[in-house]
C-alpha cells in the first residue's frame, strides 16, 4: 500500500510539472488542484501524518479553487440585448462583450427631439457623446459642416482637449444617444487600462473617418 502512495506522490509531481507547461491560467489552476489532491494520501498515511504539509496543501487547493470560480465567472458568456448587439457592431467590435458592458454601465442613455441641440457652440463640455440612433448635423456660422449618423462620437475634440466646442450639434430627427462623464471614465480607465487603450483607438478611428469625409 505504501508503494501505491509513493506512486501517487510521483504522479502528483508529474501533474505539477504539466501545470507549468500550459498557457491557460484556468488549466494551470485545475492541474495544480489535482496535483495537490494526489499528495494527500502520501502525507496522511505516513507513520505519523504530516499535518503541516496537509495544512498547506489544503490552503493551496482553497486559494486555487476560489480563483478558479472567479475565472469561470469572468469567462462565462454573456447575452447582449438588441441595443447592445447593435452598439458592438457599430462601435465596440474591438472590445469583448463583458468589457463593453462595463463601459456601457457608466453611460447615460438620452433621447432628444428634432431641432434640439445636443451640444452648443462655445461650450466646454465634460461629457463624451455617442450617437446611437438618429441623425445630427454639425452647424457653425449658419453653415452645415457635417452630418452625423449612428455610431459617431460627438464633441470628442472638446472632450479630449478641454477647449470650447467649435460648432453646434443639432438633431435633425428624433435621436437617441449615450453620454459618459469625464470623471466616471477617468476613474474607470485607471483600473481598466486595456479598455482605455481600445477606447482611444476607437476615438482615433472615428476622428480619422470624419476628416476623410471632409476631404
Amino acid at each position: 500500500m505504501q508503494e501505491f502512495f509513493v506512486i501517487l506522490f510521483f504522479i502528483a509531481n508529474i501533474i505539477y510539472t504539466s501545470s507549468y507547461a500550459v498557457r491557460d491560467i484556468m488549466w494551470l489552476r485545475i492541474l495544480t488542484i489535482m496535483g495537490a489532491l494526489c499528495t494527500f494520501p502520501y502525507f496522511f498515511f505516513q507513520d505519523t501524518p504530516l499535518w503541516s504539509a496537509l495544512f498547506w496543501q489544503t490552503m493551496f487547493i482553497t486559494i486555487n479553487a476560489v480563483n478558479l470560480v472567479f475565472l469561470y465567472l469572468e469567462r462565462r458568456p454573456v447575452d447582449l440585448d438588441d441595443d447592445q448587439k447593435r452598439l458592438h457592431l457599430l462601435v465596440f467590435r474591438s472590445l469583448k462583450h463583458k468589457e463593453m458592458l462595463k463601459l456601457l454601465s457608466l453611460a447615460q442613455w438620452q433621447t432628444i427631439g428634432k431641432g434640439e441641440k445636443i451640444i452648443e457652440k462655445g461650450a466646454v463640455i465634460d461629457n463624451l457623446y455617442l450617437l446611437f440612433r438618429g441623425e445630427a448635423e454639425v452647424e457653425s456660422d449658419g453653415k452645415i459642416r457635417a452630418h452625423l449618423r449612428d455610431g459617431r462620437f460627438m464633441g470628442e475634440m472638446s472632450y479630449i482637449t478641454g477647449q470650447p466646442t467649435s460648432a453646434n450639434i443639432i438633431a435633425t430627427e428624433d435621436t437617441r444617444y449615450l453620454s459618459w462623464t469625464k470623471e466616471s471614465l477617468n476613474k474607470f480607465f485607471v483600473k481598466n487600462s486595456t479598455i482605455k487603450n481600445v477606447m482611444q483607438a476607437i476615438l482615433g478611428y472615428d476622428m480619422a473617418e470624419k476628416l476623410k469625409a471632409h476631404e
